[in-house]
Parts: structure tokens; sequence; C-alpha cells
């Protein structure tokens, strides 16, 4: 088993995921402005929480060159998407704080906490495959979507987007993928597949609640 053959064997899962309308309209530029900016602030916390899984994760890496890989990982984390977040957030005059005290889904919160759960109680391989769906997706989606930005003249999507092609992103994803082929023979594929395509739902729930706006009522 390596990465491709996961993701081949796992497409009715993740397509769904990729061609989500919230993903589709933010490409072409006619997402709904407040619709941004809840997933903004949704995506904030996520985040945040994607820099303690993957910390997480690098503590329970079973070798020093995994475990060097994933503090890799975390800096370029970071540095990068995370930095790129609070820029964007500025630019739009959300502050912090606010992102800080935003409503979360249920989706959300459930989602990061089935992350951290894998990574604290199931093994190392488990934990960076439930981790990769995310990453993963993103990248993918700007593959499929690219060149939807021809025609978009909404510069805050387009940013959005832009960061997902870069070279640093693909640098992102490709040691995650890589180190998921150095230790995936590791656990039994099942609990991969299974950890994967858990994740790759928390996905798709999570564009659903955002596109709908929707918070818990109580």
């Amino acid at each position: 088993m390596n990465f491709q053959k996961l993701v081949n064997e796992t497409e009715d899962v993740w397509q769904p995921v990729i061609n989500h309308p919230f993903v589709i309209e933010i490409y072409q530029g006619i997402l709904i402005g407040k619709r941004f900016k809840f997933y903004l602030l949704q995506d904030y916390y996520y985040l945040s929480q994607s820099l303690k899984n993957i910390s997480l994760l690098a503590s329970r890496a079973e070798n020093l060159e995994a475990r060097r890989e994933m503090i890799n990982i975390l800096h370029m984390e970071a540095t990068g998407e995370f930095d790129a977040y609070e820029k964007l957030l500025q630019s739009l005059g959300i502050s912090l704080k606010e992102a800080e005290r935003a409503k979360l889904t249920r989706a959300n919160i459930s989602y990061t906490n089935y992350l951290l759960s894998v990574s604290s109680l199931n093994s190392f391989a488990e934990g960076l495959t439930a981790l990769l769906p995310c990453y993963w997706s993103y990248q993918k989606i700007s593959e499929v979507h690219q060149e939807k930005l021809a025609d978009n003249h909404n510069k805050y999507y387009k940013a959005w987007a832009g960061f997902y092609s870069t070279d640093e992103y693909r640098s992102l994803v490709d040691k995650m993928r890589s180190l998921f082929n150095q230790v995936c023979n590791t656990v039994e594929i099942g609990k991969l597949k299974d950890a994967f395509c858990t994740s790759l739902k928390f996905e798709y729930e999570f564009w659903k609640e955002v596109y709908q706006m929707k918070t818990w009522e109580i």
C-alpha cells in the first residue's frame, strides 16, 4: 500500500468533498461574503487544533527520522498556512480575538477532537493517516478547480485559493505523503482506510455546516 493507492481506493468518499458547492463557489468568486467570513473563523480554530495535533504526532513518532519530519511539518504549517490565515483575517478587518471567540460548528468540534483522539490513542501511522485528508484535499481542490480562478475577480478568494497551489504548500503535503509511504506497512491497511475515510467524511460535514453557517442552537 502507498498513498496513491489509498487515494484511488477511496475516490467515492473524497469526490463529494472536493466538489462541494462551497468549494466551487469560492473558486468561481461567487460565494456570499458572510459565508467566507464564517468559514475563516471556523478554519482558524481547526488550524490551531491542527498545530496541537501535529505536535502530538511528533511526540508519538516511532523513530527519530519520523519525529524530525513531523517537527519540520509543524514548522511549515505554523509559519505557512497559519501565518497566511492571520494576515487574511486582518485584511478583512477580523481581529484574532474575534476569531478565538467564534462559535463553532458541531462538525468542527467533532473533527478536531477525533484527530486528537486518534493521535493520542492509536498508532502513529493511524494518526498521520487521519491528518492527511485535510491537507491533501485542499491541494486536490486547487488542482481540480484552478482554472476557475481565471474568471474570479474577488481578491480575497483568489488570495485564499492561491496559497494551496504554491510550492510551499505542495512541499508540506508531499512531506506528509512521503512519511505515510514510510510507515503505512506498520499497521493493518483496513485501519488506515478507516482513518482516512472518517476524516474525509468530517471534511464533507465541515464544508456543509460552514456553507449553512450552522452552529449549535443551544
